[in-house]
């Protein structure tokens, strides 16, 4: 008989902490304005005020949807981001210009053909990564585009050393690029 009331006791505990959790968990959300349908807190006037401050002194941000907003187009998320820079776009066209070339190259030498596809992504995906950072984690990741995009040129090059290449394809895009890498990642 003494077992049952502990065990009474206990369970009545539980209740009304989990009661009591919930109780919070609920005035947080309503105190804090979380906003349900975006999954997000509303920003307070307060904040609004200075940002809008703080915008009118910088440049305007123009606006670059990225792939994630398409997922979520029409649920009310806005996703855009800074224009990017001409390094990025750069590289982004000499992908697109290259994938002939990978392909011929391809049916020669299909390692050939691999490491050049992951050099050559590389470059993008750096000169990406590098636009969120600062100070010398970013040279770093613009050096390290740089060095794919060494590995590119050396790629073709040795295409055209066998032969499978009649001529380098886009050497200025290369070019530009890589001076735009390299000045960058100084």
């Amino acid at each position: 008989m003494s077992v049952s009331p502990a065990v009474s006791v206990s369970l009545s505990v539980s209740v009304s902490v989990s009661t009591i959790v919930r109780a919070s968990f609920t005035l947080f959300f309503e105190d804090n304005r979380f906003d349900t349908s975006l999954g997000t807190f509303a920003s307070s006037p307060y904040r609004e005020s200075q940002c809008h401050a703080r915008a009118s002194l910088r440049e305007p941000r123009r606006a670059w949807p990225s792939a994630w907003h398409k997922a979520f187009a029409g649920t009310g998320v806005k996703q855009t981001y800074p224009t990017p820079p001409r390094s990025y776009l750069l590289s982004l066209e000499l992908v697109r210009s290259l994938v002939p070339a990978i392909k011929l190259i391809a049916r020669h030498d299909g390692s050939l053909a691999k490491q050049l596809t992951r050099a050559l992504s590389s470059v993008p995906l750096n000169v990406a990564e590098a636009g969120g950072r600062v100070g010398g984690d970013r040279t770093h990741l613009l050096r390290i585009a740089y060095g794919s995009l060494r590995e590119v040129n050396a790629c073709l090059d040795t295409a055209c050393a066998f032969g499978w290449l009649d001529a380098l394809p886009v050497p200025t895009l290369r070019d530009e690029l890589g001076a735009l890498l390299y000045s960058s990642a100084r």
